[in-house]
C-alpha cells in the first residue's frame, strides 16, 4: 500500500500476434477530473505574444 488513490483495473488486449500486454492498468480513484476541456487562454500561455493572438 504506497497510500494513494490508485487501484488496478483489468484493460482490452491486444489482437495483433505476438503482442503481450499488461493484463491491468493502475487507475486513480481520487481527486475526479476537474474537467476534461481547457479553452482559450488557460489552453496554454507560454509567451505573452501567443496570448495576444487569442
Amino acid at each position: 500500500m504506497t497510500g494513494l488513490a490508485i487501484e488496478e483495473r483489468a484493460v482490452p488486449q491486444s489482437d495483433v500476434p505476438g503482442e503481450r500486454l499488461a493484463a491491468t492498468q493502475p487507475f486513480p480513484t481520487k481527486p475526479p477530473h476537474l474537467t476534461d476541456r481547457v479553452y482559450g487562454r488557460r489552453a496554454i500561455d507560454f509567451t505573452p505574444d501567443f496570448a495576444r493572438r487569442l
